[in-house]
């Protein structure tokens, strides 16, 4: 269920061409894509769950296309 509400939000943001970065999710490796702040904007977080492997992680992403990401412990 997890997995395709966020491929149905991929298709959505790709769809209006969102700017996107793309992450290793902490846990399971999967790549997994976040929204990229607007050039010049600091950096958004948020705590987010892997749709693949439901690991929990933090992650901080970066106008400049960096996404720093860690794994929350449960």
């Amino acid at each position: 269920m997890l997995v395709e509400k966020y491929e149905s939000w991929l298709s959505r943001v790709r769809a209006d061409q969102v700017p996107l970065l793309e992450y290793a999710c902490p846990d399971c490796s999967q790549k997994l894509q976040t929204l990229e702040p607007p050039e010049g904007e600091k950096p958004w977080d948020s705590c987010a769950r892997c749709p693949y492997c439901e690991g929990q992680h933090f992650k901080v992403a970066h106008s400049h296309g960096e996404v720093e990401v860690r794994r929350l412990q449960s």
